[in-house]
């Protein structure tokens, strides 16, 4: 056997199974890794979404009620404002009423009372 071709046929094969081990335990080694560092951050992420969610039921929360205190004030104002409008409208139109009807009693007594000339 030629030294020449032996040292081109070493040179062809592949890293020897050690070597070739020691790349798989080290690729293997990477992915855990990754994999590792991932979840990590995966759990930072969710407990950072939780924590936004929590803050934003919160503010909602808070919102709503002040909303609902602030219809609660309209409503009143609103009851006040429609009493007050019932009991001026109302005098309002039974003095008108009471005009209306007086002026029909005159026109018909005007009415009976040349009827019976």
């Amino acid at each position: 056997m030629d030294p020449a071709t032996s040292t081109q046929t070493i040179q062809a094969i592949p890293y020897t199974a050690w070597q070739q081990a020691v790349f798989v335990v080290l690729f293997i080694v990477v992915v855990l890794v990754l994999l590792n560092w991932q979840s990590k951050q995966q759990e930072k992420w969710q407990a950072f979404i939780q924590e936004r969610d929590r803050q934003w039921q919160e503010w909602m929360k808070e919102t709503n009620c002040q909303t609902t205190d602030a219809m609660e004030h309209v409503t009143e104002a609103l009851e006040k404002l429609t009493h007050k409008i019932d009991v001026t409208v109302v005098g309002k139109l039974d003095a008108h009423d009471s005009k209306v009807e007086d002026r029909i009693n005159a026109a018909m007594a005007e009415i009976r009372s040349k009827g019976k000339v």
